[in-house]
């Protein structure tokens, strides 16, 4: 079970990666058909486009996007340029697959907006990873499991952020005598 979603204000948002495996299922192929170097006055970065095309080679979605080094989160203000293109390569594609399949994913119970667009608009917090639920499950009893949920105020250990995980994996390896 992936986390192709992240939570934001109790709304999940899906991730590039999962509009790619939405795109795959129904026999999409994404491509990025370029990416451009912008320069504006109050700032620099990349603008990339990505095409959807159909089993028959048609162009069916497409979607661009920007990462700049203007933009209110930090992390892009200071990132190298390289990621800075990746980004917005990764926008687009999310972009371009939001466009044609985003009734899926409401159908679904998910936002329509993808994830990537969500950037600096409100502060998110991603979900645990399956590989940290792996070690918190394998250093812990049912007891402590528990005692995880109640402490946490969840239902299951899928809940917890990546940033709560973290913390409890130093507390549990500190408690078993580990690392």
């Amino acid at each position: 079970q992936r986390k192709l979603y992240a939570v934001i204000q109790g709304k999940k948002y899906i991730m590039v990666e999962g509009w790619q495996l939405l795109a795959a299922f129904n026999g999409l192929n994404i491509v990025i058909e370029s990416t451009q170097r912008l320069k504006t006055d109050d700032g620099e970065g990349w603008e990339a486009v990505a095409k959807i095309y159909n089993s028959e080679g048609r162009i069916v979605g497409a979607g661009e996007a920007q990462c700049m080094n203007n933009e209110s989160k930090a992390t892009w203000r200071k990132a190298d340029d390289y990621a800075r293109r990746s980004m917005a390569q990764t926008r687009a594609i999310s972009k371009a697959c939001r466009t044609i399949l985003s009734f899926v994913v409401v159908l679904a119970g998910y936002e329509p907006t993808p994830f990537e667009e969500m950037d600096g608009v409100v502060n998110h917090k991603l979900l645990v990873t399956n590989e940290q639920l792996d070690v918190i499950n394998s250093l812990s009893t049912s007891k402590t499991i528990e005692w995880i949920k109640k402490t946490f105020d969840i239902t299951a250990l899928a809940q917890l952020t990546q940033e709560q995980a973290a913390s409890l994996l130093t507390r549990l390896k500190q408690a078993k005598g580990g690392e």
